[in-house]
């Protein structure tokens, strides 16, 4: 086997944004440098091949985003990274402070092997600005951070000026490669480089011409049975007796499927010109013509000693079915044979003709489903119906409640009416008493106050 080796190193950078990490990229890979600023949106990233101690790597770096919107849509993209390079503005203390968030986030998210040697790298850019007078965060100070997690190595970097840029992506790619494992990549020497599109694998290559073989051999014999049994003969010896075809088109046809036959790519056509003149054999030359088309589809439309092969068979086998059904050609075959294969044919007719029937049936119920659908209402139709019976339900309810609410009111006045004239009649009877009757009451309430005294 024939192997080479690639080394590729993922380097995420990180830091705040507006420290400058688009900006150390662009001219350590393209050397290139923009003063207009614009936020990195998610992620971006840039390669570059280096040379490294006598190593040819690939570097990929990754510029994330420093906006805390964005900084969700960087987390999936720090899994795999060999070395982490962290960037704060020297004139800015704040940048420098959220190191240390940065940094944790990192180690949180990306979940190296060995989080205290994981490789990182810090780098103190905007040097250039104001000569340094501005500078707000010393060398001595960021030192001693780099040196307190770990002997980090530390730049002071301007990516406008170049300074120290490929010294600090050196120093990168040298701390990427010890934490990066090469991955070597074999190539098989059977494996043609020039193969096409849509070539196979050995193996399966070679499964596919056994298989291509088998479906060619059963196919002449397919072709060659009405010989053996004596149906050819019959048939044609019936067709020259009792013409009912047009000999011109017929030789025409075969004519055409033999020019078509000795075709490279175009010999499968000639099966399908075939099963267009057939009703009854149609799916078996159909089949015929997708096993022709097989060696070529598989080898990536080359011409190879398989394709070849299946060519002169095609050429072989229109022949042999040509004359098997224009030419009266009579084999001896022992009697029980003779039978034996003789009803091989008419199963493949009677299985064509089935078939022929059940695409009539389906068909015929495919249109019976379409016509039905087509006298089916339509959406509008029924939702017009729908918003009219909506309606009249609507309607026909708050008769009802109305017609309730009047039976109500009515018997509450039934009820005031009743309770009237039972007050008028009480009073009445009240008015009706005998006088004797009050003085009986009278007398005896006296009497019941005498007995008190």
């Amino acid at each position: 086997m024939a192997s080479r080796k690639r080394t590729l190193l993922k380097v995420i950078i990180l830091g705040d944004s507006g420290v400058g990490k688009t900006s150390l990229m662009n001219q350590y890979v393209n050397k290139k440098f923009s003063s207009q600023y614009k936020a990195t949106i998610g992620a971006d990233f840039l390669t570059k091949e280096v040379q490294v101690d006598d190593r040819l790597v690939t570097m990929q770096i990754w510029d994330t985003a420093g906006q805390e919107r964005f900084q969700s849509l960087g987390v999936a993209f720090y899994r795999g990274a060999d070395c982490c390079v962290l960037v704060y503005d020297v004139n800015s203390s704040k940048t420098f402070e959220n190191l240390e968030n940065w940094r944790d986030e990192f180690l949180i998210q990306a979940s190296p092997n060995d989080p205290d040697n994981f490789p990182f790298v810090v780098l103190g850019n905007k040097v250039d600005v104001e000569g340094g007078k501005s500078r707000q965060v010393s060398e001595k100070k960021a030192k001693q951070w780099c040196g307190a997690k770990g002997a980090i190595p530390h730049f002071d970097t301007s990516a406008k000026e170049d300074l120290n840029v490929d010294d600090a992506f050196a120093t990168i790619a040298r701390n990427a490669l010890k934490n990066e494992s090469e991955e070597e990549l074999y190539i098989p020497e059977t494996v043609d480089p020039r193969a096409g599109l849509y070539s196979l694998p050995p193996d399966l290559y070679g499964s596919l011409q056994t298989g291509c073989g088998l479906a060619f051999l059963l196919g002449l014999c397919f072709s060659a049975l009405p010989i053996l049994t004596g149906d050819s003969l019959e048939r044609n010896v019936r067709r020259y007796q009792s013409p009912d075809t047009d000999e011109s088109a017929e030789n025409i046809r075969w004519s055409v499927m033999g020019v078509l036959s000795v075709l490279p790519f175009i010999n499968p056509m000639a099966w399908v010109f075939a099963a267009l003149d057939d009703e009854e054999a149609y799916l078996l030359y159909y089949s015929l013509a997708f096993i022709y088309a097989l060696p070529y589809v598989a080898n990536g439309f080359e011409l190879d000693g398989f394709a070849l092969l299946s060519l002169l068979i095609c050429t072989l086998h229109i022949q042999l079915e040509r004359i098997a059904q224009t030419e009266p050609v009579e084999v001896e075959l022992p009697s029980v044979l003779r039978r034996l294969v003789g009803g091989i044919p008419k199963a493949v007719r009677s299985l064509g003709r089935y078939s022929s029937r059940l695409g009539t049936e389906l068909g015929g119920r495919t249109r019976s489903a379409e016509e039905a659908r087509k006298r089916r209402p339509d959406r509008k139709y029924l939702e017009e119906r729908s918003r009219e019976t909506r309606a009249e339900l609507e309607s026909f309810d708050k008769r009802r409640r109305e017609r309730s609410q009047q039976q109500e009111r009515m018997w509450q006045e039934q009820q005031q009416q009743q309770q009237q004239q039972q007050q008028q009649q009480q009073q009445q009877l009240e008015k009706q008493q005998p006088a004797s009757h009050q003085q009986q009451k009278r007398q005896k309430g006296l009497r019941e106050k005498e007995q008190e005294r």
